[in-house]
């Protein structure tokens, strides 16, 4: 690899000989009064060291400052000369030196240069080394649980801690393109946003602290925006800031062997000074792939005891789960969130008359339609029989009447074809909220359940929140 050196060029003429030795290195040219775009660079580029001649005049010195406050792991080599006519060299290893001045020591002062490049490129690695092995550290007495929710969950909350970052968000590959689509399905927006949603969705996109689903998807926007190549087959950190937002972004990839899994997004890291952290980064995500995998592989197993066989809902099984998953963010966030619970009009009727396999179908088909009509962080259950239930979380009861007349009227609207039977039916839906309805998780589902046959003996095909 070459060596890369920021040079800083000063506008003395004396100086300018020097300059002609770096010919073999790959050389990047910012003049002293040129401190915002070298602030730019430094932030989005690695060198390995920049030097600086300079020069008693206000902009080198405020460039001094820039460099040694924001980016202080850099080789800084400054070369300046005094009114003796002689060339200093400052360098934080402690190799000072002041040599006589003049193009007949420009050898000399070269060979000093090269020592300095070489020692500060070995300090660079060792310090990346250090690095390494101090985060590998501390991820091992934090990281315990084997699932791959609980896997990003404890690494949003780690990078947030190294970084000091002001949140973190994982989002996977199939996020970054589909996550804005998702909105649709709480604020009911037109028929056509509905015809985009993505079948099988699955994957979620996890903050370390609470944000609104609106913000996250201005966020990804603006990645996309930004970036320059194809974020899901990049394995290099990206940083970037988003004048609109006025946000600062460091993005880092999931990396699995060469396979990028997904990205972590920081927002405003105040430890993140320079692409070293970069390097050092990548090669920690590196590290922790085995770990992702292993999580991965672990959730499928655990997943599939959780599945219903006919639907590819969640299972009673899991219920208990997810309404204590709910309970803890809503409690952590203060954000309620809603129990949808579902009942098919009249479905014993179905079985007698048209036999069990065409139940079995219809079952099916409405587990599509409830999959189809929540996002990503909800849950849907069959709950058991002919019997539904959903978890909307972050969902106001005025909200789940909407997700919840919108599911009942596909319904209705809805004619199954089943071994060339057609085939209508409709819904009965009890909602209830949790804290405003309910302090305990039984009693959101006991409140829910009521409501969903309070409506159902008063007129079948309705929406009712518990009261």
């Amino acid at each position: 690899m070459s060596t890369k050196v920021l040079l800083i060029e000063s506008n003395s003429p004396k100086l300018h000989f020097i300059e002609n030795e770096f010919s073999n290195f790959e050389v990047y040219r910012f003049a002293c009064d040129e401190q915002a775009k070298i602030h730019a660079f430094l932030l989005r580029n690695s060198v390995d060291a920049i030097i600086h001649f300079i020069e008693p005049q206000k902009s080198c010195i405020a460039i001094s400052h820039l460099i040694h406050n924001k980016f202080p792991r850099i080789a800084y080599l400054q070369l300046f000369h005094d009114k003796d006519m002689m060339l200093s060299f400052k360098h934080k290893s402690g190799l000072n030196k002041k040599l006589l001045y003049g193009p007949q020591k420009h050898e000399l002062i070269f060979k000093n240069l090269k020592k300095l490049l070489w020692l500060s490129k070995v300090q660079k690695k060792l310090y990346q080394n250090e690095q390494m092995a101090f985060l590998l550290r501390r991820w091992q007495q934090m990281y315990v649980s084997p699932g791959v929710e609980e896997f990003i969950e404890t690494a949003n909350k780690f990078i947030s801690s190294e970084l000091n970052a002001e949140n973190v968000i994982w989002f996977s590959n199939e996020d970054l393109e589909y996550y804005g689509n998702e909105l649709w399905k709480v604020h009911g927006l037109t028929e056509a946003n509905d015809r985009r949603s993505r079948p099988g969705f699955s994957k979620n996109v996890f903050a370390y602290k609470y944000i609104q689903v609106q913000e996250v998807s201005k966020l990804l926007k603006s990645v996309v925006e930004h970036s320059q190549q194809n974020i899901n087959h990049c394995s290099d950190c990206i940083w970037f800031y988003d004048k609109n937002l006025e946000t600062e972004f460091v993005l880092i990839p999931m990396l699995n062997s060469k396979r990028v899994d997904g990205h972590f997004l920081v927002l405003n890291p105040k430890n993140w000074y320079h692409p070293e952290d970069a390097e050092i980064y990548e090669n920690f995500m590196q590290s922790l792939g085995h770990s992702y995998v292993m999580a991965e592989e672990y959730s499928k197993v655990r997943h599939l005891s959780y599945v219903d066989d006919l639907t590819n809902l969640y299972n009673q099984r899991f219920l208990p789960v997810a309404l204590d998953k709910a309970i803890e963010r809503s409690d952590k966030y203060t954000r309620p969130f809603s129990v949808l619970f579902m009942d098919i009009d009249h479905f014993k009727k179905v079985n007698d008359s048209k036999g069990h396999m065409v139940g079995s179908k219809i079952l099916v088909e409405l587990g599509h339609i409830v999959r189809q009509n929540i996002r990503s962080l909800d849950y849907g259950f069959r709950y058991g029989g002919d019997e539904y239930l959903v978890i909307l979380t972050d969902t106001d009861p005025e909200t789940a009447k909407i997700v919840a007349e919108r599911i009942r009227k596909q319904v209705e609207d809805s004619i199954f074809e089943v071994f060339d039977k057609k085939i209508q039916i409709t819904l009965s839906i009890g909602i209830a909220t949790y804290p405003y309805h309910a302090k305990t998780r039984e009693e959101v589902i006991e409140l829910a359940d009521q409501a969903m046959y309070y409506g159902k003996n008063k007129s079948r095909n309705i929406v009712f929140i518990a009261s």
